[in-house]
Order: C-alpha cells, then structure tokens, then sequence
C-alpha cells in the first residue's frame, strides 16, 4: 500500500494572483518562484539572437557542429542503471528534459537521433534553430543536481537551511541516493497528476525512521537546492511508496520525474 502525503498547497491556483503569497507560486504540493513557472526547469536564461544586446556565448558553443548549416550538440549520456529498458527510457526522459529546456527559451528543438554504445551509455544529437540556445542548453545539463527530503524546524531548533516564508530545515540523510525512481500518473477520474517516489531498501528504513518523528509535521523536497514540495506527514507508519498528490496537471507531475529520474541516474557530458 502507498502511503500517501497530503500537499499543503492543494488549494493554490498554478497561476499568479493577488491571493499568492508574493514571489512564490502554488502548485498543487510545488512550491515554485514566481519568476518561473516551472524554474528547475530552465536554470539559466536565454537571450534570442533577435535582441540587439551582446551575448557572451559559453565555451560549451565548442561543443556545437553544423549539419546543413543548423546548430547541432552532441551529448553522451552515461547511466547509473543495468537494465535495457531502463536506459532506453533515461534516453528518452533526457530527450524530453532538454526539449523543456529549450522550450522554456522559445527555442524549437528540430530533430534528435541516438545512438548506442553499449555498458549503459548512449549518444544523442540534439538539433536546434540558435547555437546559442544550444549553448545555454549545455551550461545548464552541467549544473550539479540534488535531492533531498529535509525536516522543517520550529523555534530554537538548528536549521540547516532556511527558505524566506517558509522558515528553517534540517537535513536528515535523505538524499537522491536513497530514491530509485520516480513515476508519475494521473488522478483517478481528474485532470490533475501525481508522483510516487520509489525508495531503495536502504531509504525507505531512512524514511520510515523519518515518518515516526515527524508525524504531525512538515517534510520539505529540494531539488537542485531549492524547495519544490512542502508535504504534512499523517502518519508514522511507511507502507510502501512515497505518492505526492493533487499536482495541478499530468503534465507537471511527469516533467518533475523525468527531471529528477534523469538527475539521478543520467551523467550528461558534453562532445566534441
């Protein structure tokens, strides 16, 4: 049986609006800045080459090549994973993270090949309209990932970060060693998503031993450093699987585990 966390968020809109808290939006149980709807997505910004303002291209534009005069990057992608279904799903996860990327720059993604190598690893060409947009798409692929499920803090309790309205959190150990995978899916009979976050053995004792503290308290996810979930705990039993519910579309729900599923298990390096 999951055990499911109810989101504190649930009632938030996935819009801005006067009844927001300002600077943060509301996503079902997500917790996002404002100045993005969707911000782990897109880590790093992206000037079209349209605007007349100068643009300092990354030296991550050497890793780009022309086929037909169209700005191509080519990336192997190593994965931590033995099964041949797993890696080709990671291949297409990783697929879809870097069409997100580009198209939180209003770029287009054109076309995309694989190629395979064997022993977990892969090459994939990605082709795009701007080299430029390539380019920032290969800074951000480069930036380390992190996950962890923190404890929120009341009072004098020492905290090991703090987030500004949402106050102090301390590290439990949990961290995207402990998580396997991450599945996503749709509410029964709605239009609104979820996730399950599968633990490994070793996690799920971290996390059982977490829910017979917390209960009646909050648990906070950080991806990437920041804070994408702020969950209740209801009860001090772990069952199985970690079920996130009430995310406002499938579609938000699937793009936040292939992201972290790829962060996890997927070493993205640049080529030549």
């Amino acid at each position: 049986m999951d055990c499911v966390i109810s989101p504190l968020f649930a009632s938030c809109l996935p819009v801005r609006s006067p009844e927001a808290e300002e600077g943060v939006l509301c996503l079902g149980s997500f917790v996002i800045p404002s100045f993005d709807v969707i911000a782990y997505y897109m880590p790093l910004p992206y000037t079209p080459p349209t605007m007349k303002r100068f643009l300092a291209l990354s030296v991550a534009i050497a890793t780009l090549t022309a086929c037909s005069g169209t700005p191509t990057a080519r990336y192997q992608l190593t994965m931590n994973v033995t099964k041949s279904e797993d890696v080709v799903q990671l291949t297409q996860e990783s697929i879809n993270v870097m069409q997100r990327r580009l198209e939180g720059m209003d770029e287009t993604m054109i076309d995309n090949d694989v190629e395979e190598t064997g022993s977990g690893s892969v090459i994939v060409s990605i082709t795009a309209e701007h080299a430029e947009a390539l380019a920032t798409l290969t800074d951000s692929l480069q930036l380390p990932f992190d996950f962890a499920i923190l404890a929120q803090v009341k009072g004098n309790q020492k905290a090991d970060v703090t987030v500004e309205k949402f106050g102090g959190f301390a590290k439990t150990g949990i961290t995207g060693n402990d998580l396997s995978w991450v599945e996503a899916d749709k509410e029964p009979g709605q239009d609104l998503g979820r996730v399950h976050l599968i633990f490994t053995d070793e996690g799920r004792t971290k996390m059982a031993d977490l829910f017979k503290k917390m209960k009646g308290k909050n648990i906070g996810i950080f991806v990437r450093g920041q804070l994408v979930s702020l969950l209740e705990v209801e009860t001090d039993v772990l069952k199985d699987d970690i079920v996130i519910q009430q995310i406002p579309s499938f579609e938000l729900a699937q793009a936040f585990a292939e992201d972290v599923n790829v962060g996890i298990h997927v070493t993205i390096t640049p080529l030549p």
